[in-house]
């Protein structure tokens, strides 16, 4: 067995030499993650729609303002504002929606307040806004089917993702826009 003995001189020199080779080869990594070229702008729209449905899967009460209602068969008699408003915040944390998407998400909560002033009661959504569907596809087939069948169109700032859905049958257009950055749901329909 053969022991090398280095001097303290030697051994700083060894460190030294290894330091500014671990230091190129992480300047080598980051100037070569830079250069990756970004993801195709088409994939960014549905990434989005993507996360919606993530985000729907994993959060079903938080995605559903219904239980800030007090209702009567179909109609709403009593919003519950706090709630509303937690339900608003919710929405606005996850980066999802456009400041407009939920300006008017707001206007409805006020206009159904309005109307449960003035008649009594308020119409209520009787369907997923988010699928906008009585009867909704399961969260793993939405995620299968935008994965396969989402047709992104864009134009400037603004695009749409269409998917088709197979269970129930029927065509589902996300218009998103560009906002801080990142593309964001405007409408659902």
């Amino acid at each position: 067995m053969h022991i090398h003995s280095y001097s303290s001189t030697q051994y700083t020199a060894w460190l030294l030499i290894l330091a500014a080779v671990i230091s190129s080869c992480q300047t080598t990594s980051s100037t070569l993650s830079e250069a990756q070229p970004p993801a195709q702008e088409e994939e960014a729209p549905v990434s989005t729609v993507n996360d919606l449905i993530v985000w729907l899967k994993n959060n079903p009460d938080q995605s559903d303002e219904r239980g800030c209602f007090t209702m009567d068969g179909v109609d709403v008699t009593e919003v519950d504002t706090v709630c509303v408003r937690h339900h608003i915040q919710g929405l606005r944390s996850t980066g999802l929606f456009a400041t407009t998407y939920i300006g008017e998400l707001e206007k409805e909560f006020a206009q159904m307040q309005a109307a449960i002033r003035k008649e009594g009661y308020a119409a209520s959504k009787d369907y997923d806004r988010y699928f906008n569907s009585q009867d909704s596809p399961a969260y793993d087939d939405a995620i299968s089917q935008l994965g396969t069948a989402a047709q992104t169109k864009i134009s400037g700032k603004e695009a749409t993702v269409a998917v088709t859905f197979t269970e129930p049958s029927y065509t589902l257009t996300y218009t998103l826009r560009q906002e801080d950055g990142r593309w964001k749901i405007i409408h659902i329909e």
